[in-house]
């Protein structure tokens, strides 16, 4: 994929409340279109007042911000035209209807694959539509989630380093954290990647998205 040059670095916005999901988001935007300039939060009202102050070109934002969905900053963004793109756990069609009439650019479910992200992505800063395959499907996602996202299938020890990583820790803070050696920790996630035959970034997803819809 190559998107369109840009002479000033793309500015991007990122929301979701999970550290890790925020830096595989960076690093996919940053593949995508090396100039660009990514601004990370947490909460929807400092994103938002951020936007407020520094409009940006884009915005990707989950819907499931703590507390529970909220349609908010795709509001916010409908109403100063800042085309957005939204990655999130559910796809519901009342869901995707109420984003269609907020001229949602861009959806992708955190069940989908690394490629259909970086589509997404990419889609987006082309200011182009799309929309994920799970969104085209005829019910809804949760009464057949097993088939398509493996719950993470993890030991009482590499959970504990897996919590950590879904925090955005480093193998040296995890280390010093649970008081292990590097090489365990490493050897945690060695063993992790095998038994769930995936990424440590595609098994961070897996296991938010239980987290949330298990």
């Amino acid at each position: 994929m190559n998107s369109k040059s840009f002479v000033e670095p793309v500015k991007l916005v990122l929301l979701d409340d999970h550290p890790a999901i925020l830096e595989l988001l960076k690093a996919r935007i940053q593949k995508i279109e090396p100039n660009s300039s990514v601004v990370t939060f947490t909460e929807v009202e400092n994103c938002m007042q951020y936007i407020s102050q520094n409009r940006p070109n884009f915005v990707i934002t989950d819907l499931h911000i703590h507390v529970g969905k909220s349609l908010a900053l795709p509001k916010y963004c409908f109403e100063h035209g800042i085309p957005f793109m939204v990655y999130t756990s559910y796809v519901q069609y009342t869901l995707l209807k109420s984003l269609e009439d907020l001229n949602c650019r861009v959806f992708v479910s955190k069940s989908s694959s690394i490629m259909e992200l970086e589509e997404g992505i990419f889609h987006l800063i082309q200011n182009l539509p799309y929309r994920c395959s799970s969104a085209g499907m005829k019910r809804d996602l949760p009464e057949f989630i097993e088939d398509i996202i493996p719950q993470p299938i993890v030991t009482e020890a590499e959970l504990k380093v897996l919590q950590l990583l879904v925090e955005g820790l480093t193998t040296a803070e995890i280390s010093e954290a649970l008081n292990l050696s590097k090489h365990t920790i490493k050897n945690h996630c060695t063993h992790l990647k095998v038994k769930n035959t995936c990424t440590l970034h595609e098994l961070i997803r897996r296991y938010i998205y239980w987290q949330t819809n298990g």
